[in-house]
């Protein structure tokens, strides 16, 4: 069952994306420091930041801590 992108999590996949490459961080890492794991870890951070995987608010505020960055910064305007 494919999932379908929708504008918001299309949104939020680049935002994370950006700041992860921005310090130049593997979506691997990014995966392990939010405490996914398993062979799959790497491929859930590609699902998010390509916006085909909409992400719960609790992983995103995973996300935003281990990027250092503000929550406010991984969402749209």
């Amino acid at each position: 069952m494919s999932k379908v992108s929708t504008p918001t999590a299309a949104v939020v996949g680049a935002l994370v994306a950006a700041a992860r490459n921005r310090i130049g961080m593997s979506q691997l890492d990014l995966a392990h420091k939010i405490g996914l794991s398993g062979e799959d870890a790497g491929a859930a951070i590609s699902r998010l930041e390509s916006g085909v995987q909409e992400p719960r608010l609790d992983k995103l505020i995973r996300i935003s801590n281990a990027l250092k960055v503000p929550l406010e910064s991984l969402l749209p305007d």
